[in-house]
């Protein structure tokens, strides 16, 4: 092997650990700034740089300054050096920032009073941000001199941009998953206020307004009316702690997620009657909040349809691990209903919807199957690696 083909494979083997631990700083994190700032830092470190910032396009679509890694003193942070627009910003807007380029006299650092404040520092490398064809942003980094950037650094520029593109994309389109979920709690909230405790207290205001009416002319029929009033008002307070039960998930306060399932099949014997055979692995340890969350509401809401559809009269729910997944099943025998009737029109749907959006959201999958006579069979099969409960 030559000595320029000694060079050439350090060099590959140098862009490809670049490559590889800006990747794995990408993957321990979902939460855009900790990315940028990491990633950053990684590259400014790993290819020998000076200093570096990045900008971002925000909603309105324009470019704010994200993250700043070891600025010299002309460009400190907020200052006047960053107020306006500047030449990366302007071949970005106008759409020639499509690669890395090497060439961009920095109009920022131009403006400098004092040359030491520039730390020799004149020209930097642009690379776009970007997730396929949308534009996000620009890597800026800079060193002493213009040539410091080879063609090989502007591709490996060029390629971090490109990842880092990709992850804050995928963090966005995660915030907004959140976002989604967050709103269909609301709207199953809103659902189950308006067929429990609305309906109830509109029945309350009937019968008060009845035995108003039957003052005068039947009074002896007055005390069953508020009777009836008193014995749904108590009726309805039950349904009132029981929800704000459901909406602090108390039973996961201070408690493991499978005794938290315990206490739910409990409360669903003490509600309906029915026969409930829970089953548990040992040795499941206190997992991520969101992740015990995210099961014991999947698990609420399936043994809540249970018990307004199913007309069941068994009803088995597991809690199983095996090497890096949970899986969560609750079945019961049931007169079962046809899946392709089920559209987000009908109020059963929602919670379909919800359950499958709740284990998207922690990774997994969701498998329903019923049909008309045979019972309904609800699992949610979740990752869990080696998460703890300090993730």
């Amino acid at each position: 092997m030559t000595g320029t083909d000694s060079n050439t494979l350090l060099q590959r083997n140098r862009e490809l650990f670049i490559l590889n631990h800006i990747a794995e700083t990408l993957n321990r994190t979902s939460d855009i700034q900790t990315a940028l700032d990491d990633t950053l830092a990684s590259v400014v470190e790993l290819m020998g740089l000076q200093t570096g910032w990045i900008f971002l396009l925000d909603d309105a679509g324009k470019l704010y300054t994200a993250a700043y890694h070891e600025l010299p003193p002309a460009l400190d942070y907020p200052g006047s050096a960053w107020c306006g627009g500047c030449s990366c910003n302007r071949l970005f807007k106008s759409g020639e920032l499509r690669t890395a380029v090497n060439i961009v006299q920095c109009s920022r650092l131009a403006e400098a009073e004092v040359e030491d404040d520039r730390r020799g520092l004149e020209f930097h490398a642009s690379a776009p941000l970007h997730s396929e064809d949308r534009m996000l942003g620009i890597l800026n980094v800079a060193s002493p001199g213009w040539d410091v950037f080879t063609p090989d650094t502007l591709l490996l520029l060029s390629a971090v941009g490109a990842q880092l593109g990709t992850a804050i994309e995928r963090a966005r389109l995660s915030q907004q998953a959140v976002a989604l979920a967050a709103l269909e709690e609301r709207n199953r909230i809103a659902r189950e206020i308006h067929d429990t405790l609305a309906q109830g207290l509109a029945a309350i205001a009937l019968h008060l307004e009845a035995a108003q009416a039957l003052a005068e002319t039947k009074p002896e029929a007055v005390q069953t009316k508020i009777a009836q009033a008193l014995n749904l008002a108590r009726t309805n307070l039950q349904e009132a702690r029981r929800s704000v039960l459901d909406l602090r998930a108390a039973p996961l306060e201070g408690s493991t997620l499978p005794e938290a399932l315990r206490m739910l099949a409990q409360q669903t014997i003490d509600e309906s009657g029915v026969a409930l055979d829970i089953t548990i692995d040992e040795g499941i340890e206190r997992l991520p909040p969101a992740l015990e969350t995210g099961l014991y509401r999947i698990a609420q809401e399936a043994l809540a349809n249970m018990r307004k559809y199913a007309q069941a009269s068994r009803v088995v729910l597991r809690l199983e691990r095996a090497e890096d997944q949970l899986r969560l099943t609750i079945e019961d025998d049931g007169v079962g209903f046809d899946l392709a009737q089920v559209t987000p029109t009908v109020e059963s749907g929602f919670g379909i919807k919800g359950m499958s959006e709740r284990a998207h959201l922690l990774g997994g999958q969701l498998e329903l199957c019923s049909m008309p006579g045979t019972g309904t069979s609800v699992v949610a099969i979740v990752p869990v690696g080696r998460a703890t409960a300090n993730d």
